[in-house]
């Protein structure tokens, strides 16, 4: 059983909605090496660790833990989540970036504001299982199908392992997936159109 614990807790952390936007960046990047490296440095900067700062000197500040398990104290780094990432798609607008990234930036930006009224108003989703189910579209976009379908059992096992760390239920780990890849989809093939 401590095991089984020990795993769910590394899971967790491993694939924190603060951290896991580096791998789903370096995906994209690897993707296309001749892409500019700075642009990867971009994204991660404006994706990851603005949030992980937050996340720590709000920790400090507020006394939770690094889960920020009640709900209620959430929305400020929401708030912060969702001005980075503005930030970060207007840069990568500016320096001409390549599609997917900033197709996924804003892809952010609106997942975030989402996830933060379905907080606030009604349930406590897991955030962990939104930041890699909505990015899996990317990976869809870039790699194809079978790249999608290994991310999205990615965030059912990361989804099973917060249930199993009573943090949250599965009816919202399962609306996590649902929202998260739908609004992403609507990003970033709705950019495609445009």
């Amino acid at each position: 059983m401590a095991k089984q614990f020990s795993l769910h807790r590394i899971l967790s952390f491993i694939f924190a909605p603060q951290i896991s936007p580096i791998y789903w960046f370096f995906l994209l990047y690897l993707r296309s090496l001749s892409t500019n490296f700075i642009y990867f440095l971009i994204a991660v900067v404006f994706s990851s660790l603005v949030q992980i700062i937050s996340l720590l000197v709000y920790m400090k500040s507020s006394k939770v833990g690094f889960y920020v398990l009640d709900k209620k104290k959430r929305l400020p780094l929401f708030t912060i989540g969702i001005i980075s990432y503005i930030v970060g798609f207007i840069i990568l607008e500016f320096t001409g970036a390549p599609f997917i990234f900033k197709a996924l930036m804003l892809a952010y930006v609106i997942n975030t504001i989402i996830a933060a009224i379905i907080t606030k108003y009604f349930t406590k989703i897991s955030i962990h299982v939104w930041g890699i189910s909505g990015p899996s579209v990317a990976i869809l976009y870039a790699y194809g199908l079978p790249a999608f379908l290994i991310m999205l059992i990615l965030a059912a096992i990361v989804g099973y392992s917060r249930i199993k760390l009573k943090a949250h239920i599965i009816n919202q780990v399962i609306a996590a997936i649902i929202f998260s890849v739908l609004i992403t989809i609507l990003v970033i093939y709705g950019l495609k159109i445009i």
